[in-house]
């Protein structure tokens, strides 16, 4: 059976992979090992809901209290978020200029 102090969970997820990737930053330079998961399809596809939870922080069970308390200060995470997660329209093409005329 694993001990609490070395028990790896999820402390959050984010809309995107700078999102997490700066929280992850500050955390590093506090010290706190951590790690980020599902960052490649988060990119693929720009979708956070219970199906796809987005970029996912995983830290050590027992620096969760010192992790919200480095994340506490000045509302850290708070000046990223956002509520809407960008759409994602991709180009049409105008196939009327397209010409394939040799």
């Amino acid at each position: 059976m694993e001990e609490a102090s070395e028990k790896i969970v999820v402390y959050d997820s984010y809309q995107t992979a700078v999102q997490a990737n700066l929280v992850k930053t500050k955390l590093d330079a506090y010290g706190i090992p951590c790690f980020l998961s599902e960052e490649n399809f988060t990119n693929l596809l720009p979708i956070k809901n219970e199906l796809f939870p987005g970029v996912r922080l995983h830290i050590f069970e027992r620096d969760r209290e010192r992790v919200r308390e480095i994340l506490a200060e000045e509302n850290f995470c708070e000046k990223f978020e956002c509520e809407d997660v960008p759409s994602f329209n991709p180009p049409q093409l105008d196939k009327s200029s397209t010409s394939y005329d040799d």
